[in-house]
């Protein structure tokens, strides 16, 4: 039988992401799998039995992490009546953030080094049904997306390096959505919409927190004696939740906020969710959708936005039509009924 040989026309050059400390290798991507996989499962066994590695070898990531850096990255406790568990440090948890922080970076710059002139690259807010709606797109066309949040998703819209961007900006000078930001940003002229939806945003907190209602659970936040599970920064919750704090700060008389959990940055409503049902956090500002799905408790605070736009220079491309087309479709009109926290924009889809 005629042994296979290397073809260097499929090799395919991969880069690999790692932190160094004191020109030491602190975290590489076997690391990153293993931190968030102990983070998601609570136990190193079970991480360890996920990613199909020996439960020596994942104590042996663990203790170079440790010796490197000096610092505890990782909780155990013994098993009992109610087992055994680990759990990330703040460090681990830290450690966890920067490393796909910088992941995500290289992955948004090798998806900008390497766009067909013909592929569709969408910038979005974090939203679960608009992420079905790209999946969908993906399954036609050929496209690429990212989702750094509304601002930087019109950031990229302005540098042309974004054919789409979807955001959920709110201008409390005008009471709009988007529209006063499109001009803030030069765009108004230079974008066409194409499609949207209202979602509900709630404060949401665990059902054993204590926490009395709505003006309680903020204030409490606003004293630091709760800890809050905050987006990212750039992003519209983000921008929500400070001007929610600002004013209900002037209401009850708090000159100086003592805020928690705000240099922990969740970048999706699921990871807002997860801190807070896994006692990371004791309240967040997310999607009634995502609330329901993890069995918080929540309080409407209100009705917003989500909408998408595209370049005029860009609305040849197919992915663009398709797009438009999926934002105006039975399918997605059906969604909409079928899921919490959405509705239609009234007038539209009708």
């Amino acid at each position: 039988m005629k042994k296979d040989v290397m073809d260097f026309g499929t090799v395919t050059p991969r880069i690999e992401i790692f932190l160094e400390y004191d020109g030491k290798k602190v975290a590489d991507s076997d690391a990153a799998e293993l931190l968030r996989a102990i983070k998601e499962k609570g136990s190193i066994l079970s991480a360890s039995h996920s990613l199909g590695i020996p439960y020596s070898k994942a104590w042996e990531i663990l203790s170079r992490i440790e010796r490197i850096s000096g610092r505890k990255v990782v909780e155990t406790r013994r098993g009992g009546r109610s087992g055994g568990g680990a759990h990330l440090t703040a460090f681990g948890d830290r450690l966890l953030a920067v490393y796909m922080k910088a992941k995500m970076d290289l992955e948004k710059r090798t998806v900008m080094a390497e766009r067909h002139s013909e592929s569709v690259f969408i910038a979005y807010s974090n939203d679960p049904l608009f992420a079905m709606v790209v999946d969908r797109l993906a399954g036609e066309e050929n496209v690429e997306s990212i989702s750094p949040g509304s601002g930087m998703a019109l950031a990229m819209l302005t540098l042309n390096e974004a054919d789409v961007a979807c955001c959920h900006l709110y201008d409390a000078e005008s009471g709009e959505y988007n529209i006063p930001f499109l001009e803030k940003f030069w765009l108004l002229d230079r974008v066409v919409r194409l499609g949207g939806f209202e979602r509900e945003l709630v404060f949401a907190f665990r059902r054993d927190s204590g926490i009395a209602g709505l003006e309680d659970g903020i204030r409490k936040i606003l004293e630091g004696k709760l800890r809050f599970a905050a987006r990212n920064l750039g992003s519209g919750t983000r921008e929500l939740a400070r001007s929610l704090f600002e004013r209900y700060a002037r209401t009850f008389g708090i000159r100086e906020a003592s805020i928690r959990g705000l240099e922990y940055e969740c970048r999706t409503h699921e990871d807002v969710a997860y801190r807070i049902a896994n006692g990371d956090a004791d309240a967040g500002i997310l999607l009634r959708y995502v609330a329901e799905k993890y069995g918080l408790q929540a309080y409407h605070l209100r009705w917003e936005r989500y909408e998408c736009f595209a370049l005029r220079d860009c609305l040849y491309k197919n992915g663009v039509k398709k797009l438009q087309e999926l934002l105006n479709s039975r399918w997605f009109v059906g969604m909409i009924e079928f899921l919490p926290g959405y509705r239609l924009v009234e007038g539209e889809n009708q």
